[in-house]
């Protein structure tokens, strides 16, 4: 009986902390890929942009000291899922130097303002605060789309050159002249 007790108790006590602790009351509505004016016939797959595969091999790490081997290691089957892995990593590594690179197109506006960083530098950010995490660094001059703003004194931008996304404080923020 004291089991079922300690189980109800228990499970009381999340939901309880669920309840209390679960909402999302502060948190901004995200708008990342909901701007109204992208038509989906004209969103371009990031595969479709890459012409190769790309692989960034690791640097290979230093023996230590070799260790004698007790049985001999049979080979693998050449049609085994490992094996054809491997035959694939080779194969990507070998076309990774043929890689063109592909020059970043920007997106068009979709009704949002176009605007200039009128600071000298200016941190944009994963989230609106600066509790969030720095994801690029813009300059003076630097031209972005006002997506909205995402919490009092934070705007939801994406950067005109690059297409990168992120939100910076409005106070940093220029209509375009």
């Amino acid at each position: 009986m004291g089991i079922i007790k300690l189980t109800f108790l228990t499970v009381g006590a999340m939901g309880a902390a669920m309840l209390h602790f679960g909402r999302d009351v502060d948190l901004p509505a995200d708008r990342l890929g909901m701007e109204p004016g992208i038509q989906q016939s004209t969103i371009e797959p990031v595969s479709a942009a890459v012409k190769q595969p790309i692989l960034v091999a690791p640097k290979p790490a230093k023996v230590i000291k070799t260790v004698a081997r007790s049985k001999p290691v049979a080979a693998a089957d050449p049609n085994s899922q490992a094996s054809r892995a491997v035959a694939a990593a080779k194969l990507m590594a070998a076309n990774a130097a043929q890689v063109t690179p592909v020059a970043a197109t920007p997106a068009a506006t979709s009704g949002f303002p176009t605007m200039v960083v009128r600071a000298s530098a200016v941190n944009m950010r994963a989230g609106p605060s600066t509790k969030n995490g720095i994801v690029g660094r813009l300059t003076r001059g630097n031209e972005v789309v006002n997506m909205g703003d995402a919490a009092p004194g934070w705007s939801q931008i994406r950067v005109v050159s690059t297409g990168q996304r992120g939100f910076v404080a409005s106070k940093f923020l220029a209509a375009q002249k």
